[in-house]
């Protein structure tokens, strides 16, 4: 006895399924990221606050700006960061809201400027 049927309905039943979970896990994806940028835009507006009353580091507020994709603001905060020798500066290389900027040269330059060693 055969325990899979192949006949058209069950098969486009089974298909339709498959795909039909597929487009779920895509649109999880898309909200996972989409949830993410909401989150870091609603941080972002708080950190401007606290920034202005002195409260938050450049340094904080130029990782946000790389988290959301905003290269120049982040690399303007960043350059406000090294003018007031912020130590949040040494983890630089590491910050994963900076990974977007590796390829900058003025990050590159910045990099070298805080005295840690050139990226590859």
């Amino acid at each position: 006895m055969n325990c899979v049927s192949t006949t058209p309905d069950r098969a486009g039943k089974f298909f339709h399924g498959f795909f039909s979970l597929a487009i779920v896990d895509a649109e999880e994806k898309v909200f996972a990221r989409d949830q993410r940028q909401g989150m870091f835009e609603s941080m972002l507006e708080e950190q401007k606050k606290l920034y202005a009353e002195g409260h938050l580091s450049a340094y904080d507020l130029a990782g946000t700006y790389g988290f959301l994709g905003n290269k120049p603001k982040a690399l303007e905060y960043l350059q406000r960061a090294y003018d007031h020798h912020e130590s949040g500066l040494m983890s630089i290389r590491n910050n994963l809201g900076f990974e977007g900027l590796h390829s900058d040269p003025a990050f590159r330059n910045l990099v070298v400027q805080v005295g840690l060693p050139p990226l590859q």
